[in-house]
């Protein structure tokens, strides 16, 4: 089963990926909003660090970045016209970052990262998935165009946006529309799927807007993937999403479980596969809520994600 682990400062992880032989080179040198900070201090320079020090308690000498983790920082920092600056700052590192022919042959993944005290970057050359990762990532551009109206920014990544949205065609399954995690781990999660469906139709508005062509198969692929998650993924019976179909089985979702159960209900709502003003919306999360509250959350993301659903739904 797939748990994304939180984000943190580790300094034994950094020492064991160097020794392990991946990736390592300087990270870019930036000046931070910090005064605690130094033109020497890479980490805390770092624009990771200075969007990830908003929400989470970290030390000063290493931090394991998932950027999953902060996508949705980043997005939610918009959403309530918050650190603009920092986010515009990770949103840079992140398209220098992005993979061209990872090693699954993939372009617009990106790895998780250790970042050392001294702004050293060592890749880790792996990542906990590339749907979820992506569509977080086209999700968080929409919001970014949506509360900045920076269009320049977009046309400079439009190459690149396509890239990370052609990753999500790329892990598709043509038969039920629904993507794999990634390569080599063919679950389909009701989470990465209803992720991957909100950064399609994300991408969708965004190149509407921006006069792209070229978006049909997209929208296509949006469709078919929303269809696969009502279809494969939602028993119509109990009223309640499996959080996941693995070798080919269905993997039933219980209530009085909370991950990946209980959590993946709140997914299909946030991304607008279910309708927010629908019966099922009200109903999967009346319930989730009825059980569970913020305290409940495990890690800064679930909390974030729990907030903006309440938001949502309340």
């Amino acid at each position: 089963m797939k748990r994304r682990c939180t984000l943190g400062a580790l300094v034994s992880l950094a020492a064991t990926i160097a020794l392990a032989g991946c990736s390592v080179h300087r990270g870019p040198d930036v000046r931070p909003n910090d005064d605690r900070a130094t033109s020497s201090d890479g980490l805390i320079a770092h624009p990771t660090f200075q969007l990830a020090k908003h929400f989470e308690d970290l030390e000063f000498n290493c931090l394991f970045v998932v950027p999953y983790f902060l996508h949705i920082m980043a997005n939610y920092s918009l959403l309530h016209d918050r650190y603009q600056e920092e986010v515009k700052n990770y949103l840079d590192w992140v398209f220098a970052h992005l993979n061209q022919n990872d090693r699954w042959g993939l372009s617009g993944t990106i790895f998780d990262y250790v970042i050392c005290g001294d702004g050293t970057e060592i890749s880790t050359m792996q990542y906990d998935s590339a749907d979820g990762y992506a569509g977080q990532l086209l999700m968080l551009m929409e919001t970014y165009h949506r509360k900045t109206g920076d269009t320049a920014y977009i046309e400079s990544h439009r190459d690149a946006l396509k890239n990370v949205a052609n990753v999500l065609m790329a892990l598709r399954d043509e038969q039920d529309g629904l993507s794999i995690a990634m390569i080599g781990y063919p679950v389909k999660y009701t989470m990465d799927n209803a992720e991957g469906y909100g950064g399609l139709a994300a991408y969708c508005r965004l190149a509407e807007a921006m006069g792209w062509d070229g978006v049909e198969p997209f929208a296509m692929a949006r469709d078919a993937m929303k269809a696969g998650l009502l279809n494969e993924l939602f028993d119509r019976k109990r009223q309640i999403f499996h959080w996941a179909i693995q070798d080919g089985a269905i993997e039933k979702s219980r209530w009085d479980k909370f991950y990946p159960d209980a959590l993946s209900q709140i997914f299909p709502v946030l991304y607008g596969v279910v309708e927010a003003d629908s019966d099922l919306a009200r109903r999967l999360w009346s319930e989730f809520a009825s059980r569970y509250r913020e305290a409940d959350m495990e890690g800064t993301e679930q909390k974030l994600l729990y907030r903006m659903a309440r938001d949502l739904m309340q």
